[in-house]
């Protein structure tokens, strides 16, 4: 009698999202289609505000067939959420649960299900009290993760100080995307009739500093000079930003693009892509950014400079600086030659951010967990169990 090969294990992701697939997003979508390449079957739990019922993630890992399910939630703490991760890791018969944000982290402990558990550290953002509030709480779950993984070495830092981490249980896993082999072969650069098109891609929120960005383009030097930004992305501080572009009368030169499901295209069309955030962990787009070959200006922030390795792979400039950034601009706008070098940099730099090597790193540590609770439950003397206490 021939024997059924042994069921792959099984994580559940869990992420909520608004309308458009952001960074910590986006890392979701490549870890559910590089896991089955290292022995893992991936499934998404995906929230849904029920106010507005658009959900960027759940759009996109549908359309690339993924195993994805969808919850509405009626309130920042519903039980239905935690009803539908215990659900959903017996129905997809999940070895581990996987979260990504504060909300998610409560729901996924509160589950109690008995399974180990890990939690993503993208940022803890700060910009408002509310902001505040949440990190505050946040910081009070995940010691009771089995494993914890910051984005950035100084997320993992700030995780390890804490009174209730343990620093044996966090860890830094970098941030990949999934790189193609071929380069575009479209023309860039400005002309008579072409400007030079610079992009930002972001939530319109304080930390992410679009406004140095307005501010750095209305200087004399810089708006003199034939450029067009698109900034990609919504949030609370977009008709504050509209308002700044109008007194800086830059209105006819800058192009509030909202939510996109096309930026790769975008991003394919840009000159120059910066990143002008006040902090960050390691964003997504900025990977996008250099692997589809622009020219780059961003801010010394998070693991940024780890990106950017060298000064042939982009422009630092400190945060919250417009006369530094508008500065680098000036350069690469009037200089076709150091666009040209930066983005070639660029591509070839972020080939150490692969989703591929992403996956493989979460995969040792979903491994490691299991062991250790495993372990747990066989020795009498080890206290620590699924929920990570």
């Amino acid at each position: 009698m021939n024997e059924q090969p042994a069921e792959p294990p099984c994580v559940l992701l869990i992420r909520a999202s608004g309308e458009m697939a952001l960074g910590a997003e986006e890392v979701v979508i490549q870890l559910a289609s590089m896991l089955p390449q290292q022995g893992w079957k991936a499934s998404i739990l995906t929230v849904t505000d029920a106010r507005d019922q658009s959900n960027g993630l759940f759009r996109k890992a549908t359309a690339l067939g993924l195993n994805v399910h969808e919850v509405l939630s009626r309130g920042r703490l519903d039980p239905s959420i935690v009803t539908a991760i215990r659900s959903l890791a017996v129905a997809q018969r999940a070895t581990v649960l996987h979260s990504h944000g504060y909300k998610e982290n409560l729901h996924t402990l509160a589950a109690r299900t008995g399974l180990p558990t890990i939690a993503t550290n993208h940022l803890w953002k700060r910009s408002t009290l509310k902001l505040r509030l949440y990190a505050l709480l946040d910081s009070l779950l995940i010691g009771r993760f089995n494993a914890t993984v910051g984005v950035s070495a100084e997320i993992c830092e700030e995780m390890r100080n804490l009174p209730f981490v343990r620093s044996s249980r966090v860890s830094y896993v970098s941030n990949g995307i999934r790189l193609s082999s071929s380069a575009s072969s479209r023309e860039r650069g400005s002309s008579l009739e072409r400007p030079l098109i610079i992009t930002t891609v972001s939530s319109l929120t304080a930390e992410k500093g679009i406004t140095y960005l307005i501010d750095a383009l209305a200087a004399p030097a810089v708006a003199r000079l034939h450029w067009r930004l698109r900034i990609i992305g919504d949030g609370p501080l977009r008709e504050a930003l509209e308002a700044q572009v109008r007194e800086r009368s830059l209105q006819e030169r800058v192009d509030f693009l909202g939510f996109r499901s096309d930026v790769p295209s975008l991003l394919e069309d840009t000159d120059t892509f910066v990143l002008p955030s006040l902090s960050e962990g390691l964003p997504m787009a900025l990977l996008e950014a250099m692997a589809a070959g622009c020219s780059i200006v961003a801010s010394s922030v998070g693991q940024v400079p780890h990106a950017l390795s060298t000064p042939e792979c982009g422009i630092l400039v400190p945060p919250a600086d417009p006369k530094a950034l508008g500065g680098a601009l000036t350069i690469l706008i009037a200089d076709p030659e150091i666009r040209d070098g930066l983005g070639s940099a660029a591509r070839e730099a972020v080939k150490r951010f692969s989703s591929e090597q992403m996956a493989r790193a979460y995969a040792s540590l979903y491994r490691d967990i299991l062991g250790d609770t495993a372990h747990s439950r066989t020795d009498p003397a080890t206290t620590r169990n699924g929920d990570g206490r």
